[in-house]
Formats: structure tokens, sequence, C-alpha cells
């Protein structure tokens, strides 16, 4: 074992978990973030608190793909996960990188939504306050595929508290649900 293993290996040893959050969810994501150092996964929802993990992104010849998580509770714009997985693209050989549980930054996280109504709460009873999709002023048109994700703010049951653009550059925030966390397709 390295001496960097060996530190880390004592910092987590050292750092328990906090896994009590605000709420919780079952829903799938990817990292997002682009930093070839990779990720921070925390051991509290807190950017001070120890790192128990870098999440570094698989390479591809054509792209670069994060590892996909599923994510089980959030609180204060930071969402639990557990079950990272890297090398799922590729040979499609993936295996599990991080057991967890660990926390990340819902700035870092994506997944692609496959229902166009945006609400106002995390209820398919909530207020429609967003239709994610319409022409795109190209002579076609969009779905919310297409809606980038910038920001998750938290979730609850099979919702995620989100915002991001659509093609046609207007943005908006508000809780979506029958989320992807595959980052080649939209899922079923």
């Amino acid at each position: 074992m390295s001496l960097a293993a060996a530190i880390l290996a004592a910092t987590i040893a050292s750092s328990p978990v906090v896994t009590t959050s605000d709420a919780v969810c079952s829903i799938n994501g990817y990292n997002a973030d682009t930093d070839m150092n990779g990720t921070n996964l925390r051991a509290a929802p807190d950017a001070k608190a120890p790192v128990l993990y870098r999440l570094k992104p698989e390479i591809e010849p054509e792209d670069n793909y994060g590892a996909e998580f599923e994510v089980i509770g959030s609180k204060n714009g930071w969402l639990l996960i557990r079950n990272a997985m890297s090398g799922q693209y590729g040979d499609g050989n993936g295996k599990i990188v991080f057991k967890g549980p660990g926390w990340i930054s819902g700035s870092l996280v994506g997944f692609t939504i496959n229902d166009s109504n945006m609400r106002s709460g995390p209820s398919s009873h909530a207020k429609v306050v967003a239709r994610l999709e319409g022409d795109n002023g190209e002579g076609g048109v969009w779905g919310p595929d297409s809606f980038s994700v910038t920001r998750v703010y938290g979730c609850s049951g099979d919702f995620a508290d989100v915002s991001g653009v659509t093609p046609t550059k207007k943005t908006y925030r508000g809780w979506v649900t029958k989320l992807c966390g595959n980052q080649r397709t939209t899922c079923p």
C-alpha cells in the first residue's frame, strides 16, 4: 500500500460518514464534474468535511463519462450517494468504485429527465410550473431529455429539485421525475 493510500485509509477510518439527511430518495444520477483529478465525495454535506474518495471520470476515445450512482438522500444542496460505478461504457464491464455512502455537491450531479412536467413540489399532483418541451427555433422540437440540469438542490422519493436551461436558453427551477442516470441513453 502506498503512503497516499495509507493516509487516505486512516482518514476514512477516523471520519464517520454522516448519513442523516433532510429527505430520503431513490433516484440515479451521474458525476457531471469534468475535473480529471476527480470529484470529492465527503463524509458530511459540507465542503470542509473530510474527503472519503475522489471519483474520477472514465476516459473513452470518443468522450468522457462520470461514474453513475444511486442517490439516497439530500441535505442543504448535497446528495448522499452509494454504489458509484465506473467502466460501464467502453468494454461494458462496470465495477463499483465507491460503495459509500458519501456526499457530493448537487452542482456536480447530472441525469436525463423523461417527464415533460416540471412541478412545484415532489408529487405528481403538484402544480406544473414549466413544460420541458417545445420548438427549438430551428425547425425542430426538444423534449425533457434536452433540458440541461445545472444544479440539483435536493430530492424526495423519485423526484429531484433542479435548475437548468432549455435548448432555447430559458432557465427553470422545479421538481422533476422519471430520471435516468445513464449518459448514453434516456432509459426506458
